[in-house]
C-alpha cells in the first residue's frame, strides 16, 4: 500500500508537468449551422442538434476523460451542415509541438496571476469549428485568461448519407437562417481564407432623449459574432480599447432601442451593402494612438428612423437609414426582424 501510495503520487506529479487540464468542443458559423462530433482519442465533443454558437465560440456536450490528458495528435471530424446539406468526415493530424508550446506557455502566465488551489487550476479547450464547405478551423483557449489561437485550418471531403436531406429538409424550412442566407449568400471564400481582424468602434446617437439604445451585435462574413453595450464598450473585455475593439467587418447588425416613456422596445437587424467591406478597407487607418474608423448610429427624433453613417480618413460617409420595428418578444437577436422599410446610399 505504501509503495502504490508513492508511484501514485509520482505519477501525479508527472502530469502536471506533461498533462494538461483540457477538453474538446465544437463550434460553427452565426446563421451556419452544424451538427456533429470530434474524437481526439482522449477526449471528444458532439452534438446531433444543429448548432451555430458563432465562429470560434464553443458549443455542446464533453465527453472529457482524464483530468489530466496528453496533447492530442490527430482529430476525427465527422459532422453536417445545414447550409449545404451536405456530410463531411475526415482524421486530421494536429500540430502537437505548436499546441504544447501555447498551453505552456498560457499555463505560466495564469499561474503569475492566479494562486495555485485545487478548484482554481489552469484549463483550456481544444475548439473545433465546423463551416460550410468541408471547412475546418482547430483553436486553442484557456480559462478565458487568452484569446481563441488558431493551430490549424483544413478542408474535410463530403460523402453519401442518404438520411441526410430528411434529417435537414429544405432551406426554407430554416426560417431566420433561410433569411440570412438570402441577404448575405454562404461566402465559402471567409472559411477558405481567414477574416482579418480591425480596431474600430461603433457609436450610438439619440436625437431623441426619452429613448436609449439597448444594445446591438455584429456578424461578421465568416459568423464570428459580438454584443455590444450601449456605451459601445464591448462585452468581452479583452477586446475593448478607448471605446474600441478588435473585430472583424459587420456584414450584418442588429439594433435595439427602448422608449423610456412609453416602454416600447424596438429590435431590428440590418443587412450592410455589399461594398460596405472594400470601402472599410480602402479606408481603414489605425496606429498605437488613434483610430478612425467608426459605426455610427443615430435615432432621429421620431424614435423610429435611424440612420447609419462609417466615418473614415476620407470623411463621413451615409450609409443606408431604415424605419425601426417593434419587438416581437423575440430574446434572441437571430429572431430580430430585417425592417421593410430601408434606404441604402451606397451599394
Amino acid at each position: 500500500m505504501l509503495i502504490s501510495c508513492k508511484q501514485t503520487k509520482g505519477q501525479e506529479k508527472k502530469d502536471s508537468i506533461d498533462r494538461f487540464e483540457w477538453s474538446a468542443a465544437v463550434s460553427a458559423p452565426k446563421f451556419y449551422p452544424a451538427a456533429g462530433t470530434v474524437n481526439f482519442g482522449y477526449a471528444g465533443a458532439g452534438q446531433s442538434t444543429p448548432f451555430d454558437p458563432g465562429w470560434g465560440d464553443q458549443y455542446g456536450s464533453f465527453v472529457t476523460g482524464d483530468r489530466y490528458k496528453p496533447i492530442p495528435e490527430k482529430v476525427f471530424i465527422d459532422y453536417a451542415s445545414a447550409t449545404d446539406s451536405l456530410p463531411y468526415k475526415g482524421t486530421l493530424k494536429l500540430p502537437k509541438d505548436k499546441i504544447l508550446q501555447i498551453f505552456k506557455e498560457n499555463q505560466k502566465d495564469f499561474y503569475k496571476t492566479h494562486e495555485f488551489s485545487p478548484l482554481n487550476t489552469f484549463s483550456s479547450y481544444i475548439v473545433v469549428g465546423m463551416a460550410p464547405g468541408g471547412w475546418i478551423r482547430v483553436w486553442v483557449r484557456g480559462n478565458n485568461d487568452f484569446q481563441l489561437k488558431e493551430v490549424l485550418k483544413a478542408q474535410l471531403p463530403t460523402y453519401h448519407d442518404p438520411k441526410l436531406n430528411k434529417v435537414y429538409g429544405n432551406r426554407k424550412d430554416w426560417d431566420e437562417k433561410s433569411i440570412y442566407w438570402q441577404k448575405h449568400g454562404v461566402p465559402y471564400e471567409a472559411w477558405a481564407e481567414n477574416e482579418k481582424v480591425y480596431e474600430y468602434g461603433i457609436k450610438f446617437v439619440t436625437k431623441n432623449k426619452k429613448s436609449n439604445f439597448y444594445t446591438s451585435n455584429v456578424v461578421s462574413k465568416d459568423g464570428w459574432w459580438t454584443s455590444f453595450l450601449a456605451e459601445g464598450t464591448a462585452i468581452d473585455s479583452l477586446n475593448t480599447k478607448n471605446n474600441t475593439w478588435r473585430g472583424k467587418i459587420p456584414v450584418d447588425v442588429s439594433i435595439s432601442w427602448k422608449d423610456s416613456i412609453s416602454g416600447r422596445v424596438y429590435d431590428n437587424k440590418i443587412a450592410m451593402p455589399k461594398t460596405f467591406e472594400k470601402i472599410f478597407k480602402d479606408t481603414y487607418l489605425q496606429n498605437n494612438e488613434f483610430v478612425n474608423s467608426y459605426i455610427y448610429l443615430e435615432l432621429e427624433k421620431d424614435n423610429r428612423h435611424v440612420t447609419v453613417f462609417f466615418k473614415s480618413k476620407k470623411g463621413k460617409i451615409k450609409v443606408l437609414r431604415f424605419k425601426g420595428s417593434l419587438t416581437k418578444n423575440k430574446d434572441l437577436f437571430d429572431n430580430y426582424p430585417y425592417p421593410k422599410d430601408i434606404q441604402y446610399f451606397i451599394k
